[in-house]
């Protein structure tokens, strides 16, 4: 009888501090102390002072503050840092669902967080209406990057023989424009296959998505092309 080994995928993530629960996104008051402080290094470098009564207010201007992957609070060296390009402020400022002109939304804003921690590489999203005049806001997008390198890999040895082979690298936020590259291979009994996918989830900053992958099949022994596949798919929110 044959007792396949099958090794768990292996993921080279960064740390995600302070995630926001559906609950802790309707109160300012739950953060947690590390992101709490994010929001306060944000507020500060902004020159933001916290609106406490921003209903029916328009808001002025959208403004972002994004922090590194890799900081000095985190356990990871600063070396993994040079590896990263910080989302720029202007992916996160329109990806708001609050813009310039529009009245101040405490539903739109809690949208807007919940969108960012779960279509960006972001371990923290917070939007704070800000002070600007007796009928205006300001509005400031806080996030804290991911490291956004990610590899993955599942091996399956049978009887001393490699059986299966997975392996995945990629690229989750190129150039901090939040578009996606990876590239994988898998080794079957009887085929090698490799292949590529990459992701836009904004299309020039609108909300249609799309998905552009390819890959190639060889024959393991004979090396000779067993075929392929090619797909694209565009996608919009209704």
């Amino acid at each position: 009888m044959k007792f396949p080994l099958r090794c768990c995928a292996l993921a080279f993530l960064a740390a995600a501090p302070g995630l926001a629960s559906e609950a802790e996104l309707t109160n300012i008051g739950s953060l947690g102390g590390i992101e709490q402080a994010y929001l306060d290094r944000a507020q500060s470098a902004a020159g933001c002072r916290r609106d406490p009564a921003p209903d029916g207010k328009k808001i002025r201007a959208v403004r972002a503050v994004v922090f590194e992957a890799i900081s000095p609070d985190d356990p990871w060296p600063d070396f993994f840092g040079r590896f990263h390009i910080e989302t720029k402020e202007d992916v996160i400022t329109n990806e708001s669902l609050l813009q310039p002109g529009d009245p101040w939304s405490r539903d739109l804003a809690w949208q807007t967080e919940s969108n960012l921690l779960n279509d960006y590489y972001v371990s923290i999203a917070r939007v704070v209406p800000c002070v600007a005049g007796p009928t205006e806001i300001d509005l400031l997008v806080v996030v804290k990057d991911l490291w956004s390198l990610r590899g993955s890999i599942d091996p399956r040895i049978v009887g001393g023989r490699l059986e299966y082979l997975y392996f995945s690298f990629g690229e989750f936020n190129i150039l901090g424009r939040n578009k996606k590259a990876t590239v994988d291979f898998q080794l079957d009994p009887s085929i090698y296959s490799f292949g590529g996918t990459v992701t836009d989830v904004r299309i020039n900053g609108s909300r249609w998505s799309g998905e552009l992958s390819a890959s190639t099949l060889l024959n393991r022994d004979s090396l000779q092309s067993e075929g392929g596949a090619f797909s694209v798919e565009l996608t919009r929110p209704l």
